[in-house]
């Protein structure tokens, strides 16, 4: 399984979504056109995707990532969260109900 996020380049050390769709597309030896008959989209979503155009939806997402055999993971940035209420900016320490 491929890490859809975690492909990285020297420059920056990861990709835009678009270009790690891209990447994963070219090292699968794919077309535009077979991976979209893979995703059950056209090719021109694909295109839009890869090119950063096209809205990108969680199903459209799923499904590319499910041609690709990748997998999706969601992971903060890293800005040293360390608990739910500094994530979501709460500073209240005192017990929840």
């Amino acid at each position: 399984m491929f890490n859809i996020m975690n492909i990285g380049n020297a420059r920056s050390g990861r990709l835009s979504l678009g270009q790690a769709i891209r990447t994963l597309r070219k090292e699968h030896h794919l077309t535009q056109q077979r991976l979209a008959s893979a995703a059950g989209m056209s090719r021109t979503t694909v295109w839009q995707l890869e090119s950063g155009r096209g809205t990108l939806t969680v199903d459209n997402l799923l499904a590319v990532a499910a041609a690709l055999s990748a997998e999706i993971r969601i992971e903060p940035r890293q800005q040293g969260y360390g608990d739910l209420d500094s994530l979501f900016g709460q500073s209240d320490t005192s017990p929840h109900d």
